[in-house]
Protein backbone atom coordinates (compact mmCIF):
# COMPACT_ATOMS: atom_id res chain seq x y z
CA UNK A 1 0.00 0.00 0.00
CA UNK A 2 2.88 2.45 0.87
CA UNK A 3 4.25 1.50 -2.52
CA UNK A 4 0.80 2.70 -4.41
CA UNK A 5 0.67 6.01 -2.46
CA UNK A 6 4.25 6.88 -2.76
CA UNK A 7 3.86 6.34 -6.89
CA UNK A 8 0.69 8.84 -6.90
CA UNK A 9 2.19 11.24 -4.84
CA UNK A 10 5.33 11.03 -7.24
CA UNK A 11 3.14 10.96 -10.16
CA UNK A 12 1.39 13.94 -8.73
CA UNK A 13 4.58 16.16 -8.59
CA UNK A 14 5.37 14.94 -11.77
CA UNK A 15 2.12 16.37 -13.25
CA UNK A 16 2.20 19.77 -11.15
CA UNK A 17 5.79 20.29 -12.82
CA UNK A 18 5.21 19.37 -16.01
CA UNK A 19 1.57 20.10 -16.88
CA UNK A 20 2.15 23.80 -18.25
CA UNK A 21 5.13 22.86 -20.59
CA UNK A 22 2.68 19.51 -21.96
CA UNK A 23 0.25 21.77 -22.68
CA UNK A 24 2.10 24.79 -23.95
CA UNK A 25 3.70 21.86 -26.25
CA UNK A 26 0.13 21.11 -27.66
CA UNK A 27 -1.24 24.45 -27.35
CA UNK A 28 1.10 25.87 -30.48
CA UNK A 29 0.23 22.83 -32.31
CA UNK A 30 -3.67 22.82 -32.00
CA UNK A 31 -6.79 24.77 -30.08
CA UNK A 32 -6.55 25.31 -26.37
CA UNK A 33 -9.59 23.44 -26.03
CA UNK A 34 -7.89 20.44 -27.68
CA UNK A 35 -4.44 21.41 -25.96
CA UNK A 36 -6.50 20.25 -22.67
CA UNK A 37 -7.75 17.06 -24.20
CA UNK A 38 -4.46 16.08 -25.37
CA UNK A 39 -2.67 17.01 -22.63
CA UNK A 40 -4.97 14.68 -20.05
CA UNK A 41 -4.51 11.80 -22.63
CA UNK A 42 -0.74 12.08 -22.27
CA UNK A 43 -0.96 12.18 -18.36
CA UNK A 44 -3.31 9.18 -18.25
CA UNK A 45 -0.73 7.34 -20.86
CA UNK A 46 1.80 8.39 -18.94
CA UNK A 47 0.46 6.82 -15.44
CA UNK A 48 -0.70 3.98 -17.13
CA UNK A 49 2.83 3.29 -18.48
CA UNK A 50 4.62 4.80 -15.76
CA UNK A 51 5.99 1.16 -14.00
CA UNK A 52 7.41 0.45 -17.67
CA UNK A 53 9.87 4.28 -17.82
CA UNK A 54 13.31 3.48 -17.92
CA UNK A 55 15.27 6.55 -16.63
CA UNK A 56 18.49 5.44 -17.70
CA UNK A 57 16.60 6.61 -21.28
CA UNK A 58 16.09 9.75 -20.19
CA UNK A 59 14.15 12.26 -17.30
CA UNK A 60 10.83 12.12 -16.88
CA UNK A 61 9.91 15.66 -18.39
CA UNK A 62 11.68 14.14 -21.95
CA UNK A 63 9.52 10.92 -21.57
CA UNK A 64 6.55 12.93 -21.36
CA UNK A 65 7.42 14.90 -24.61
CA UNK A 66 7.79 11.61 -26.30
CA UNK A 67 4.59 10.46 -25.09
CA UNK A 68 2.94 13.95 -26.27
CA UNK A 69 4.63 13.57 -29.81
CA UNK A 70 3.02 10.18 -29.86
CA UNK A 71 -0.15 11.29 -28.53
CA UNK A 72 -0.51 14.27 -31.25
CA UNK A 73 0.57 11.68 -34.47
CA UNK A 74 -2.26 9.51 -33.15
CA UNK A 75 -4.57 12.60 -33.06
CA UNK A 76 -3.57 13.50 -36.30
CA UNK A 77 -3.91 10.34 -38.03
CA UNK A 78 -7.39 9.90 -36.80
CA UNK A 79 -8.32 13.04 -37.87
CA UNK A 80 -7.45 12.46 -41.08
CA UNK A 81 -9.24 8.93 -41.38
CA UNK A 82 -12.33 11.13 -39.59
CA UNK A 83 -12.09 13.35 -42.75
CA UNK A 84 -11.32 11.25 -45.49
CA UNK A 85 -14.35 9.01 -44.01
CA UNK A 86 -16.58 12.49 -44.00
CA UNK A 87 -15.69 13.42 -47.57
CA UNK A 88 -16.91 9.65 -48.80
CA UNK A 89 -19.89 9.62 -46.60
CA UNK A 90 -20.60 12.76 -48.34
CA UNK A 91 -19.74 11.66 -51.89
CA UNK A 92 -16.79 14.01 -52.60
CA UNK A 93 -13.46 13.12 -53.48
CA UNK A 94 -11.70 13.60 -49.72
CA UNK A 95 -10.00 16.16 -50.50
CA UNK A 96 -9.74 19.27 -47.31
CA UNK A 97 -11.59 21.60 -49.00
CA UNK A 98 -14.88 18.99 -49.53
CA UNK A 99 -15.15 18.54 -45.75
CA UNK A 100 -16.78 21.55 -43.61
CA UNK A 101 -14.91 21.22 -40.20
CA UNK A 102 -16.81 22.94 -37.36
CA UNK A 103 -16.46 26.34 -36.30
CA UNK A 104 -13.05 26.47 -33.82
CA UNK A 105 -13.19 29.66 -32.09
CA UNK A 106 -10.18 29.09 -30.72
CA UNK A 107 -8.30 28.56 -33.91
CA UNK A 108 -10.43 31.79 -35.57
CA UNK A 109 -9.55 34.02 -32.68
CA UNK A 110 -5.90 32.84 -33.09
CA UNK A 111 -5.67 33.95 -36.81
CA UNK A 112 -7.36 37.77 -36.39
CA UNK A 113 -5.23 38.22 -33.55
CA UNK A 114 -1.34 36.64 -34.88
CA UNK A 115 0.68 38.65 -36.29
CA UNK A 116 2.36 38.62 -39.85
CA UNK A 117 5.49 37.30 -38.01
CA UNK A 118 3.61 34.41 -36.68
CA UNK A 119 1.79 33.83 -39.79
CA UNK A 120 5.26 33.24 -41.54
CA UNK A 121 6.02 31.01 -38.52
CA UNK A 122 3.22 28.85 -38.85
CA UNK A 123 3.21 28.66 -42.75
CA UNK A 124 7.00 27.70 -42.21
CA UNK A 125 5.59 25.22 -39.68
CA UNK A 126 3.25 23.63 -41.90
CA UNK A 127 5.79 23.32 -45.10
CA UNK A 128 8.16 21.50 -42.88
CA UNK A 129 8.77 17.53 -43.41
CA UNK A 130 6.83 15.71 -40.15
CA UNK A 131 10.29 14.72 -38.20
CA UNK A 132 11.96 18.03 -38.76
CA UNK A 133 8.63 19.76 -37.34
CA UNK A 134 8.76 17.43 -34.52
CA UNK A 135 11.96 17.62 -34.10
CA UNK A 136 12.21 21.72 -33.37
CA UNK A 137 9.47 21.65 -31.88
CA UNK A 138 10.26 18.99 -28.94
CA UNK A 139 13.21 21.54 -28.76
CA UNK A 140 11.92 25.00 -29.11
CA UNK A 141 8.80 24.16 -27.40
CA UNK A 142 9.19 21.34 -25.33
CA UNK A 143 12.66 22.54 -23.99
CA UNK A 144 14.32 19.68 -24.32
CA UNK A 145 18.12 18.95 -24.91
CA UNK A 146 19.64 17.25 -28.59
CA UNK A 147 20.03 14.14 -26.65
CA UNK A 148 16.59 13.88 -24.93
CA UNK A 149 14.98 14.74 -28.53
CA UNK A 150 17.58 11.85 -30.01
CA UNK A 151 16.55 9.23 -27.27
CA UNK A 152 12.86 9.87 -28.08
CA UNK A 153 12.60 9.67 -31.52
CA UNK A 154 15.62 6.95 -31.57
CA UNK A 155 18.06 9.23 -34.15
CA UNK A 156 21.29 9.90 -33.54
CA UNK A 157 22.41 13.45 -32.12
CA UNK A 158 23.82 14.47 -34.77
CA UNK A 159 20.48 14.09 -36.79
CA UNK A 160 18.70 16.17 -34.35
CA UNK A 161 21.10 18.50 -34.89
CA UNK A 162 20.75 18.77 -38.27
CA UNK A 163 16.36 18.37 -38.35
CA UNK A 164 17.04 21.70 -36.22
CA UNK A 165 19.23 23.48 -38.40
CA UNK A 166 17.74 22.58 -41.28
CA UNK A 167 13.91 23.83 -39.94
CA UNK A 168 15.47 27.13 -38.82
CA UNK A 169 16.44 27.94 -42.20
CA UNK A 170 13.35 27.22 -43.75
CA UNK A 171 11.61 28.91 -40.90
CA UNK A 172 13.92 32.07 -41.84
CA UNK A 173 12.80 31.55 -45.63
CA UNK A 174 9.09 31.70 -44.70
CA UNK A 175 9.57 34.90 -42.07
CA UNK A 176 11.46 36.46 -44.80
CA UNK A 177 8.38 35.66 -47.77
CA UNK A 178 5.74 36.90 -44.74
CA UNK A 179 8.06 40.00 -44.66
CA UNK A 180 7.95 40.89 -48.30
CA UNK A 181 4.54 40.07 -48.74
CA UNK A 182 3.97 42.93 -45.90
CA UNK A 183 5.82 45.28 -47.51
CA UNK A 184 4.06 45.14 -50.67
CA UNK A 185 7.09 43.05 -52.33
CA UNK A 186 6.02 39.71 -52.46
Amino acid sequence: MDQAIARQAGFIALYEAEVDGVYAFFGRRVSSSLAEELTAETFAAAFASLDHHDPALGTYPAWLMGIALNVLRHHYRSERRRLGAVGRLRGHTGRRADVEPGLDEDAVLGRIVASDDWRGVVEGLDGLPAADRDTLLLYAVGGLSYAEIAAILDVPVGTVRSRINRARARLDLALDRTALRTAGLG
